[in-house]
């Protein structure tokens, strides 16, 4: 076999091996047949930083021009809203945008279901909504946690949800208010507490304003399973089995009239620490659905029954399929660029008066354990395309006197060194 020919069959073995291979004749007659291997890891490499500044260029997208806002909902046509900054409990606006960018949708809550194993464990949560645009018709939709509600320019998700007592207060004058109080919860099986606060009682007859003492709130505790034995401190079970509220009643100036915001969960502490709001006499009532409690003054308060409310977040992210597809390539370029090794192998083919000679190389560009046994592989193949007369052996480093292969003989020969890293240098 002349040098040409096996030179081209050495081609071969590598572009069969998936080598990127290159020929080149030397001025002395030789013919040197060079490949290498593992680009991908420089694409890789490539990949993940220019994934990165895409990453980072959708976050700075759904900062600028994204917006959120959250707000509680519970069951009923009298508390549904419409996604406007007014009307959120918080919302919060990118600095590209302004509130006139908010699109405009309508949600009402008809239903939430929720079901639990006996241990309390949640297993499943479900929210039938309705929304609608300005014009349109209502839409029915069911919200569950990992299935939001995609809007065009917006998505609704399900965050959170408890109970909301309802409660009827009567007052001195025998006029009665209604107040849909959500109580929020402390722990796992919902028990939750919240206050009523009423500050239209005891309103003077004539002229309808406000009394200064005579306002009433209703701080409670409420525990949609009552436990068989002890006292009722913490709920039983998430669900209504037994359901009780336990409240404390305050009388006095609520304070709301004042223009300072105020939690509407929790008593108004300033009015409680200045004297103007004070807890009426005698312990706290515990009341189950249908009860009620009749204060000092003849006044009642009806423990009428509970609503179920949810928490939703609307939001507007235009960075987030940025983001993702900016994450899935950043993953896909690590990956390439701390899996794929590059490798580079040499054959030499040198006429000789009764055949040719074929000398290998091989030099990894990083360590790579694996690299050694590819190399004696390759070197196998050749060995058995080419016809040389040796038998191949184990390759040898570069500074060793022995040849990979064996030793040349009068015909065709194959000598191999192998270079462990890119500090080794063939002899």
């Amino acid at each position: 076999m002349d040098a040409v020919e096996a030179a081209e069959r050495l081609r071969g073995v590598l572009r069969a091996r998936l080598y990127r291979t290159a020929v080149r004749v030397e001025a002395d007659g030789g013919i040197g047949v060079a490949g290498e291997k593992g680009y991908l890891r420089e694409t890789g490499n490539l990949l993940f930083h220019v994934s990165l500044l895409a990453l980072l260029a959708g976050v700075a997208l759904g900062y600028g021009w994204g917006w959120y806002g959250n707000r509680l909902l519970v069951v009923g046509p009298d508390t549904a809203f419409c996604t406007s900054v007014q009307q959120f409990d918080e919302y919060g606006l990118g600095p590209r945008i302004d509130a006139a960018d908010v699109p405009g949708y309508c949600l009402e809550l008809d239903q939430f279901t929720a079901r639990f194993l006996d241990s309390g464990q949640p297993t499943a949560f479900r929210a039938d909504l309705r929304w609608s645009t300005a014009q349109g018709e209502p839409t029915a939709y069911a919200l569950r946690v990992n299935a939001p509600l995609r809007l065009d320019g917006a998505a609704v998700y399900l965050l959170g949800h408890g109970f909301a007592p309802i409660l009827r207060y009567t007052d001195r004058a025998g006029r009665s208010q209604t107040i849909v109080a959500p109580f929020l919860p402390t722990d796992s099986m919902l028990t939750s507490d919240g206050v009523a606060m009423f500050p239209d009682a005891n309103a003077d007859a004539t002229t309808g304003a406000r009394s200064h003492d005579g306002q009433m709130a209703f701080a409670g505790v409420f525990l949609p399973t009552a436990p068989p034995f002890g006292p009722p401190t913490l709920s039983a079970f998430p669900q209504e089995r037994d359901p009780i509220v336990m409240l404390t009643a305050y009388r006095g100036d609520l304070g709301l009239d004042s223009g300072v915001p105020q939690s509407v969960y929790r008593v108004p502490q300033q009015a409680l620490a200045d004297g103007r709001l004070r807890p009426v006499a005698g312990p706290p009532m515990q009341l189950r659905p249908g009860q009620r409690w009749v204060l000092d003054d003849k006044s009642s308060i009806e423990f009428v029954g509970t609503r179920r409310w949810i928490s939703l977040t609307v939001r507007s992210d235009p960075g987030e399929p940025v983001v993702l597809v900016g994450a899935v390539t950043l993953l896909a370029g690590l990956l390439a660029s701390v899996s794929v090794h590059r490798r580079r192998i040499w054959f030499r083919v040198t006429r000789t008066s009764t055949g040719c000679r074929i000398e290998a190389a091989g030099l990894p560009r990083r360590d790579h354990p694996g690299f050694r046994n590819e190399f004696r592989v390759i070197g196998d193949i050749a060995h058995r395309r080419t016809g040389t007369a040796t038998g191949p052996g184990t390759p040898t480093d570069a500074d060793s006197d022995g040849a990979g292969w064996g030793s040349p003989t009068e015909d065709h020969s194959l000598e191999a060194s192998y270079v462990p890293n890119r500090e080794r240098t063939n002899r």
